[in-house]
């Protein structure tokens, strides 16, 4: 752009200037309608100059931005690259890491985090009717009072329940919720089991975090064939926090298998995709690519991330959204990769909605607008996500400088279209 101002400013001042320009005759009448031959050729050079040097697309003028993604020559190539992409330490150019494992990162996507504690309760509850908008008439809930009082699991696994969610009239105290669910789960209920477990994982109002007991409890659940004490006991060796500090991601595999929560499926297509289990072509020979201890086995995490997106893990979308867009277990189609993302963003998935902004603005599977990604990195930055609302404001702020300078080029253009 700046070139092009340049040059222009020098051919305008070399008209200005030369002997024979200079003292061409025009008419005040037709001083903006007609050129004397010499003066219209320079002026048409200067207007080619100037198109071609400065009217490129906003895109062309982009430092900092995502760069477009680039195909996979085979399953494995830009692994580097794409590791950093999945993972929730990523920053505005994750795209250029090389090293996943980098000191201070995390190459382990974690499908959930520790706000969302409140989700793990869902299945403990929904299956007996119960969520945070049950209405519960006082006549049942002194019924369920009186039950406990006498010891009944049941009855104090749903009194637990209703000072977890604050039904009935109740006072909403994490603190209460766990004093009942310690009662329900000292008499055997698996899922007060479950429930207690999860209060003391996460920690909450008035609970002290105690991961030791935590895995207690569900170790318990569990060995009362409870596929969601599975699930949670698997997450705690996921996450590192039943093994002596250290994950266990193949203890954590088999407890996945055992459970029935979609978000199981989702952790074993991570776990398969960064090879931190052996995968089903592992044969244990060769060095791991990337730090890696097995063989990623992008293909069967393709085919797991589709089963659990299905079942509406949104976050598993997401995966299955960049291993389109990246060739990996599956051929690169960009088209497809932004329909997932697309279906993402309009349910409020934040780094759906990154995706399809970078999408936009790269025309990846559609064509470059500008106005349009913007949109999406506004609403990233307002999703309150925080994995990427930070990197989607410093993005939304860069697509809207270019689009004002986009707009200055053209204000300028249309007064030197004047001259």
């Amino acid at each position: 752009f700046f070139l092009g101002v340049r040059l222009g400013t020098f051919l305008c001042f070399m008209i200005r200037a030369h002997p024979h320009l200079r003292s061409l005759p025009r008419p005040p009448s037709t001083r903006r309608t007609t050129l004397s031959p010499p003066s219209r050729w320079a002026h048409i050079t200067l207007l080619v100059i100037f198109l071609l040097l400065s009217l490129g697309s906003p895109q062309s003028h982009s430092t900092t931005l995502t760069p477009p993604i680039q195909p996979a020559a085979d399953e494995n190539a830009g692994y580097e690259r794409y590791a950093s992409a999945t993972s929730d330490s990523s920053n505005a150019q994750h795209l250029e890491s090389s090293n996943p494992h980098s000191e201070g990162s995390d190459p382990i996507p974690r499908a959930m985090d520790d706000e969302t504690t409140l989700e793990e309760y869902k299945p403990l509850s929904e299956k007996y009717g119960i969520s945070p908008s049950t209405n519960v008439p006082s006549s049942h809930l002194s019924s369920v009072q009186n039950l406990a009082a006498k010891g009944h699991a049941e009855s104090c696994y749903f009194l637990g329940l209703f000072y977890l969610y604050g039904l009935a009239g109740l006072s909403k105290s994490a603190l209460q919720a766990s004093v009942w669910f310690r009662k329900a789960a000292q008499e055997g209920h698996a899922d007060g089991q479950c429930a207690l477990g999860v209060l003391l994982y996460y920690g909450g109002e008035g609970v002290t975090r105690d991961t030791s007991a935590a895995v207690y409890y569900l170790k318990a659940a569990y060995s009362q064939d409870s596929p969601h004490g599975a699930w949670l006991l698997g997450r705690a060796f996921y996450d590192g926090r039943a093994d002596g500090g250290a994950p266990n991601f193949i203890e954590a595999a088999r407890l996945f298998g055992l459970s029935e929560n979609p978000a199981a499926v989702h952790h074993l297509a991570i776990m398969y995709e960064y090879g931190l289990i052996p995968g089903p072509d592992d044969d244990g020979e060769g060095e791991p690519p990337y730090g890696s201890p097995y063989e990623p086995s992008p293909t069967k995490a393709y085919e797991l991330y589709s089963e659990a997106y299905e079942k509406d893990v949104l976050d598993a979308g997401y995966h299955l959204g960049l291993l389109k867009a990246y060739g990996r277990g599956t051929n690169q189609d960009f088209t497809r990769a932004l329909e997932i993302f697309r279906q993402l963003a309009t349910k409020g998935h934040g780094p759906g909605q990154r995706y399809l902004a970078i999408f936009l603005v790269n025309g990846h599977g559609c064509d470059v607008d500008y106005p349009r990604g913007l949109e999406w990195f506004e609403a990233c930055a307002r999703s309150g996500d925080h994995r990427v609302e930070k990197e989607c404001e410093v993005e939304a702020g860069e697509v809207r400088r270019l689009l004002e300078v986009a707009a200055e080029q053209e204000e300028k253009m249309s007064e030197m279209l004047e001259l």
